[in-house]
């Protein structure tokens, strides 16, 4: 736009022109007294309802509160009210009209807010950016009023220029509830030749400037092995057997007594670099929202949140709450940070997440951590399951883990390549013995036995299988440890050739007409095809 034209200077007077040897080109005194009187200054009524709706509403106030600056309210009282609520809401304190009434009690305004908060009845339900535009609008004229007077003082003191910069300013501060719109171009966010895809602290675990959610029950382990993790990156040092860079972590705790945090530490060593934050500590870490946290995600990479409950007052369960509380957890990823959150599993089998499905879906990568209870022993390793309940950037995986003590110190390795291997060596021993059984019903019955025989004898000790998982086991070792067939209006099996190698499973088998179908373990010092002193039982070959 040229300087002539420009609306908001011919408003005030100005012809846009630029002065010539420090005189503006018309008087001073043009300027248009009426528009400039006719500006309303405020609209109390709007300031209120504004106020009131962010006292009793926390949607609203996470989302207006950023729009907001005190110099969208005319009233003195209205200010320093706004700046009540700014400071409580700083503090990661829930701003109601308790709260805030408490700090301007305690900085000695003397404002009562009763009044206030009985005109709230009458705020919008649906307050938004509209509402604040208005306050926006009222204070662009304030300015504009403002400036007018400043001329008709001193005209020698502006220049075109310079009332456009001021206006173009002002257009930008109070612009702020109006949509905005940011486009890159696809090509940019491509990676550079040379780049890695995903930008890991932990490889294949831990993607940088994410949110990465770790469930567990209470005694799974969370804690300790958030610590573990903490530790690897502050120290750059390989964690579950993956590459780690060394970067700065903040390890906030509201839920670990100092006796508890030191054990656990004493157990997966501390750093320099990792620096904790504990609720005990002279000022306990506040609640999410706090502006501390955008300071810490500055200088940190990585920031650990124990445990997520801690940190908001929201309903768990009520989805535009946590919305608001993750909204929180985002903007410190904005700066580079990574977040990773604790939080507890549902009470109800298979709930691996606690809370509305906001929480998982408002997560980059979401982990369930689980120990397997049925093996522990007092001396003996943990086993532990990572499972991938949600991953963003890759495949979903899981992480078999063995947490085991060692000269007073606990490791955490990855064991999932020995306990995929281990399982492969049990399932294979398992098809073998279903096999061998298989024939030996074939022997027994000279023929080959039918589908009802099979679920029979698999159902008795020491398979004791039962019959959806035994129709399964046989539909699965079809075609390399057996082949079916319907004959006779029935489905029956004949075994594939024997591996050279017997299962250490392998069972004996009562061999001849009138004999039944049960397994009994003898001499291991038959070899197959030997039968026993009695002649009645065999070892399969």
């Amino acid at each position: 736009m040229k300087p002539g034209n420009d609306p908001t200077i011919a408003a005030i007077g100005g012809n846009g022109k630029d002065r010539v040897n420090g005189h503006a080109h018309g008087p001073a005194d043009s300027v248009d007294s009426s528009i400039v009187e006719s500006c309303t200054p405020s609209n109390l009524e709007a300031e209120q309802i504004v106020l009131a709706s962010l006292l009793v509403d926390p949607k609203i106030l996470f989302e207006l509160l950023p729009l907001l600056s005190p110099e969208h309210f005319t009233d003195g009282d209205h200010r320093k009210i706004f700046a009540a609520i700014k400071a409580v809401s700083s503090c990661g304190d829930p701003v109601d009209g308790v709260t805030v009434g408490d700090f301007l009690k305690a900085t000695g305004t003397g404002i009562s807010i009763v009044s206030l908060c009985e005109f709230a009845a009458y705020a919008p339900a649906c307050l938004g950016p509209a509402h604040v535009r208005i306050l926006e609008r009222y204070a662009e004229r304030r300015k504009i009023r403002e400036i007018a007077g400043r001329i008709r003082y001193d005209p020698a003191s502006f220049t075109a220029e310079g009332l456009q910069q001021t206006f173009a300013s002002l257009r930008n501060e109070n612009g702020k509830s109006q949509a905005q719109v940011s486009l890159i171009s696809s090509s940019e966010l491509l990676p550079k030749e040379g780049d890695e895809p995903i930008d890991y602290l932990i490889e294949d675990i831990i993607p940088r400037g994410s949110i990465i959610l770790i469930n567990g029950a209470p005694g799974d382990y969370k804690t300790t092995f958030a610590l573990a993790l903490a530790h690897a990156v502050a120290d750059g040092q390989a964690f579950l057997g993956r590459g780690v860079e060394a970067a700065p972590v903040i390890y906030i705790d509201k839920e670990n007594p100092r006796t508890v945090l030191g054990l656990r530490l004493t157990a997966v060593g501390a750093s320099s670099n990792l620096k904790i934050w504990p609720y005990w500590s002279e000022y306990g870490a506040p609640m999410l929202g706090h502006r501390c946290y955008q300071d810490l995600a500055a200088g940190a990479s990585l920031l650990i949140f124990d445990s997520l409950r801690r940190f908001h007052t929201a309903g768990e369960n009520k989805p535009e709450e946590m919305a608001i509380v993750f909204g929180h957890l985002r903007e410190l990823t904005k700066s580079g940070a990574t977040v990773v959150v604790l939080h507890h599993s549902g009470k109800a089998e298979g709930n691996f997440s606690r809370g509305s499905t906001e929480i998982p879906a408002a997560v980059d990568v979401s982990y369930s951590l689980e120990r397997d209870r049925e093996t522990h022993s007092a001396t003996g390793p943990v086993r532990l399951t990572l499972r991938t309940l949600k991953n963003r950037y890759i495949e979903e995986l899981i992480f078999n883990l063995e947490a085991k003590w060692s000269g007073g110190r606990l490791t955490i390795t990855d064991v999932t390549a020995e306990r995929l291997a281990e399982l492969e060596v049990i399932k294979t021993e398992q098809f073998e013995a279903v096999r061998q059984m298989m024939h030996g019903l074939a022997a027994q019955n000279d023929g080959e036995p039918n589908q009802s025989e099979m679920l029979g004898a698999l159902k008795i000790h020491p398979i004791n299988m039962g019959k959806k998982t035994a129709l399964k086991l046989l539909s699965k070792g079809e075609g390399r440890y057996w082949n079916s067939e319907m004959k006779d209006g029935a489905r029956r099996y004949k075994t594939t050739p024997f591996s050279p190698t017997l299962s250490p499973l392998s069972p004996y088998y009562r061999v001849g007409k009138g004999g039944n179908n049960k397994i009994n373990n003898l001499d291991d010092t038959l070899s197959p095809g030997q039968s026993d002193a009695s002649g009645k039982w065999e070892k399969v070959p």
